[in-house]
């Protein structure tokens, strides 16, 4: 029995020609190992021819010899070895072994019986398993069964479909099948689409495409056994009814899950640009949220790991500080808070960094919601260096004061130590610090302080002056700012006087802390640096996090042993620029470190003095920041000083060091982490809002807007006034003016042309008399409902239409139903469509009334009214083609 490769099936070969034919049918199709079970050995002539055939390795079930002859020898002392010898043999390699059939399969399979039934097209029959000895014919079609190859296909390549190719199972052929299709452009019409059979064609008529895949004798897997008509002669189509959500959603579901607030432009793009297909908006929408749903089980299996996830953090991280708070609601644990911290980031923030902390949270962008609230401080370098992180349900006193105790604890902070918190004056935050660190300086962000100034006093004078107060360095610049702003607007004044000054105008704040940041960017920064993973599952995000956290750590440290200078690159560049402008300023040398330095104004002229041993300048700038003022900048440079001996040590090389000192540990693959005896945590309870969910954040009052990313390929020329930039909508002579079709000014028209009498616009409107315009009297024919309307009620309708001016400016006068009208009507046409709510008669233009021959007997009844009443007058011509 001979196992026939590339198939489950076996062939019973019964004598010695047999096995040669089969020996020498495999050489031809370079099979060069194979898997013999004999019951008998062949005859000594025959085991010599085939020796002779030292290409192919024979391994016979029950057999661990190396060569065929050992083979031989083996077999006549009785070592009749188990398949599993045979499997386990080093001469087969792993894709051998594939081939190799189930050894408790002990049925004789024939493949003969199945080749005929290949060749012979006949697809509405199965063959039946019999076996039959070879013959010529048996030969060849064995040789079929051999050319069958395992269909593969790489990434991003074309899917080229062969007789002959073999496929797992017969979902893999659908699939392939379906991307073929798509790939071509067209539809398929499957006229079988059976378990055991599928027949599909091109459903373009004039294109012959056809192609036949059944299953092979192992009853598993399927193979491609026909395919006619060629390539494809139909149009390929791009709205393809093979793209259909399903197929959408698993070839898109990566990039929708990576990305859940994707649009659905966006999505037909990937889809046309990747696939070459597209489909119809709804689809999209439905396949969003199909995605979404899906991955919905994340996002609550994340919450269900947390226990596991603090476990393995303290077990890697012995020092670091990870708690859960949770809430019972009815029976089901529901997560409510999780705080977590490291020790290398305490041990960096009290070695390296100043005492200057930024506090802030963000909205996460999940379907249960919640804060993300961060903690972070500047290192030497002015770089973010986040301190510990919060996910908590609200904003409010109680979680604030949740998380600010853990912090205190982990960062071993005490009450008579210098911290400094900048923050946005968030909900609950300001009774929160009062309560935990009562000690503490406060400043609150400047830019959210002018927000909420903005709204009451929005002068842009009054934005210059509240920047100048709030960047002041010392007392004389914040007066002098302040004053100016009372000049200009006491309420304005006595507002910012109310909201203590102290907390938001740097000449206040502490020159301990070395920092003269106005507003609270650093913690702004880092969150928009999370914005992408505030969309991901709770346990992805924290993961996000504590990895980035890990590589900033040795990254930074790494770069900083590279740095020639002891002073890091961000400083280096601040001392360039503020050595540029010391150039602008003159120096008068009062002793060896003592200067009086003089910067002349556009307005006056101010004087500084600097003490170089004393680290002071009276600006006050030096004293803040840590860094040389341009004034003493000068003092140092005249004196031939390196200002790199003058700048504070928090904002060197080694308070750099010693704030990526530590590390933070690696964590082992999710599968290994450790299970804990504790309930499963549940995710909080959804509050769905009544509207649409807003996922962008809310721009200040005063925040500039992000431009569209396209531009406009033509400027926009108003037909009125012939100016740039505007169209006739929206000119500024069009405002509070009468207006005749389409809101055309014909009144700015005459006012800017001398249009002689008689000339007439594409709105059909004529001036009576030189630089005099006549007013528009509209008749709508929504008033004219019927084509039996009477004259009263056509007179009715003219009479209602106005003039809004002096009659004097309109020429002629005419009587219609007892109401002075100029000499010129304009009737603005329009189509009215019947009402619902009043029956019209007879009418046959489907539903539109037809109301021309009304309104030429209104024009002729005005035509006539004017030449009676005014015969001398003369109408100008074209005054019936205006009419």
């Amino acid at each position: 029995m001979a196992q026939i490769p590339s198939s489950g099936a076996k062939q019973l070969l019964e004598t010695d020609m047999e096995l040669l034919s089969f020996v020498n049918l495999m050489l031809s199709r370079k099979i060069t190992l194979l898997l013999l079970e004999m019951k008998s050995l062949p005859s000594e002539a025959m085991q010599s021819d085939i020796l002779e055939n030292n290409q192919t390795s024979f391994i016979p079930e029950n057999s661990s010899e190396n060569t065929l002859e050992g083979m031989f020898e083996a077999y006549k002392e009785g070592n009749k070895p188990t398949m599993a010898d045979a499997i386990n043999h080093e001469q087969i390699d792993n894709e051998d072994v594939e081939n190799i059939i189930d050894p408790n399969d002990n049925s004789d399979f024939d493949n003969n019986a199945l080749l005929s039934y290949y060749e012979s097209g006949d697809e509405d029959t199965s063959p039946d398993d019999f076996h039959l000895n070879l013959d010529e014919d048996s030969i060849q079609m064995m040789a079929r069964e051999l050319r069958a190859q395992r269909f593969r296909q790489m990434a991003d390549e074309e899917i080229i479909l062969e007789v002959g190719q073999v496929f797992s199972t017969i979902d893999e052929f659908k699939s392939v099948l379906k991307d073929f299709a798509i790939q071509q452009g067209c539809v398929l019409h499957k006229e079988k689409n059976e378990r055991a059979r599928v027949t599909a064609l091109c459903a373009n008529k004039r294109c012959k495409w056809r192609i036949h895949a059944s299953l092979m004798v192992d009853k598993i897997s399927f193979m491609i056994k026909t395919i006619k008509g060629g390539a494809h002669t139909c149009v390929p189509l791009i709205k393809n009814l093979e793209t259909t959500s399903k197929w959408v959603v698993e070839k898109l579901f990566s990039v929708i899950k990576s990305n859940p607030g994707i649009s659905s432009s966006s999505i037909a793009y990937v889809l046309l640009s990747r696939f070459g297909t597209a489909t119809n908006r709804r689809r999209l929408y439905r396949v969003k949220k199909r995605v979404l749903k899906m991955c919905e089980g994340d996002y609550i299996n994340s919450y269900a790991l947390l226990n596991d996830y603090a476990n393995v953090l303290l077990m890697t991280n012995n020092d670091a500080t990870v708690k859960i708070s949770q809430e019972l609601v009815g029976n089901e644990n529901k997560f409510k808070r999780i705080f977590i911290s490291f020790k290398a980031q305490q041990q960096g923030f009290m070695k390296g960094c100043r005492g200057f902390i930024g506090l802030d949270g963000c909205h996460l962008k999940t379907s249960f919601g919640g804060i993300l609230i961060s903690v972070v401080a500047l290192d030497a370098n002015n770089g973010v260096f986040p301190l510990a992180v919060c996910l908590c349900e609200v904003e409010s006193r109680e979680s604030w004061t949740w998380f600010l105790e853990l912090f205190k604890e982990h960062m071993d902070i005490h009450n008579d130590m210098a911290i400094s918190f900048m923050s946005d004056r968030q909900k609950g935050l300001i009774h929160a610090l009062q309560d935990v660190f009562p000690s503490s300086k406060t400043r609150y962000c400047a830019r959210h302080v002018y927000a909420n100034f903005r709204k009451q006093h929005s002068a842009e004078i009054l934005r210059e002056h509240f920047w100048k107060a709030a960047r002041a360095t010392n007392k004389i610049d914040f007066d002098d700012a302040m004053t100016a702003i009372n000049k200009i607007d006491e309420n304005a004044y006595k507002w910012l006087v109310d909201n203590d000054p102290s907390t938001w105008s740097c000449h206040h704040f502490d020159p301990f802390y070395k920092t003269d940041h106005v507003t609270n960017n650093m913690s702004e920064s880092w969150n928009s640096y999370l914005n992408e993973y505030r969309r991901k599952p709770i346990l992805e995000l924290l993961e996000f996090i504590r990895m980035k956290l890990m590589k900033r750590m040795i990254r930074r440290r790494e770069k900083c042993e590279d740095w020639e200078s002891n002073i890091p690159p961000r400083v280096q560049k601040k001392i360039a620029k503020i050595a540029k402008a010391a150039r602008r300023v003159s120096i008068i040398k009062a002793s060896k470190y003592q200067f009086e330095v003089v910067e002349i104004m556009p307005d006056m002229e101010r004087h500084y003095i600097v003490d170089l041993n004393k680290w002071y300048c009276e600006c006050g700038g030096w004293q803040m920041s840590g860094l040389p003022c341009k004034h003493a900048m000068a003092g140092i440079l005249h004196s031939h000083g390196e200002p790199s001996d003058y700048v504070d040590k928090s904002l060197t090389r080694e308070a750099y060091l010693l704030t990526y000192s530590a590390t933070i540990n690696p964590l082992p693959d999710r599968i290994n982490w450790p299970k804990i005896d504790r309930p499963i945590l549940k995710p909080p309870v959804k509050k769905v809002q009544p509207e649409r969910p807003k996922l962008n954040r809310r721009k200040e009052v005063n925040e500039a807007k992000k431009k569209p990313f396209y531009k406009r390929r033509f400027t926009v020329k108003c037909s009125i006034c012939h100016e740039m930039g505007h169209n006739k909508k929206k000119c500024p002579a069009n405002k509070g003016k009468d207006v005749c079709s389409s809101s055309t000014n014909y009144q700015a028209l005459a006012e800017r042309e001398a249009l002689p009498v008689g000339v007439g616009t594409n709105k059909a409107h004529q001036l009576i008399g030189q630089q005099q315009l006549s007013t528009s009297i509209k008749v709508k024919q929504s008033k004219v409902r019927s084509m039996q309307a009477s004259q009263a009620q056509i007179n009715q309708v003219v009479a209602q239409a106005q003039p809004e001016q002096a009659p004097g400016i309109y020429g002629p006068q005419i009587t219609i139903g007892q109401q002075q009208q100029p000499a010129y009507i304009i009737v603005r046409q329009r189509r009215a469509r019947q009402g619902h709510d009043q029956g019209t008669g007879n009418n046959n233009n489907n539903g539109v009334i037809n109301t021309e021959p009304v309104l030429k007997k209104v024009r002729k009844e005005s035509k006539d009214r004017l030449n009676a009443t005014q015969p001398s007058t003369s109408m100008p011509d074209g005054f019936g083609d205006c009419m």
